[in-house]
C-alpha cells in the first residue's frame, strides 16, 4: 500500500530521525600485510599435500604391480611344472 508522496513501503527516509540512525559498519580483517607472499605460502602447502597424495597413489600401485607380478610368475611357473610332468607321464607311457 502506498501512502502520500514519501512515505511509502520501502522508502527509508520517510523515517523521521533516518539521518540520526548509525548503522555499523562490517568488520573485515585487516589484509596480511603481504597478500601475494600469504597466498605463495597457501599455493605450496597446496602442491605439497597434492605431492603427497599422488606418491601414496604411486606407492599403493606400485605394490599392486609387485603382487601381480609375483602371481603370474607362480601361475607360468605352475603351467611350466604342468606341462613337464604331462611331457614325462607321455615318455613313461610310450615305452
Amino acid at each position: 500500500m502506498v501512502g502520500r508522496a514519501g512515505q511509502g513501503r520501502g522508502n527509508r527516509t520517510s523515517h523521521p530521525n533516518a539521518s540520526n540512525i548509525q548503522r555499523p559498519m562490517p568488520q573485515h580483517p585487516p589484509p596480511p600485510q603481504n597478500h601475494l607472499s600469504h597466498r605463495l605460502d597457501l599455493l605450496e602447502q597446496l602442491v605439497e599435500e597434492r605431492w603427497r597424495r599422488l606418491d601414496a597413489t604411486l606407492t599403493r600401485l606400485e605394490a599392486g604391480v609387485d603382487r601381480l607380478d609375483r602371481r603370474l610368475w607362480l601361475a607360468a611357473a605352475t603351467c611350466a611344472a604342468a606341462g613337464a610332468s604331462l611331457i614325462g607321464a607321455s615318455l613313461l607311457n610310450l615305452t
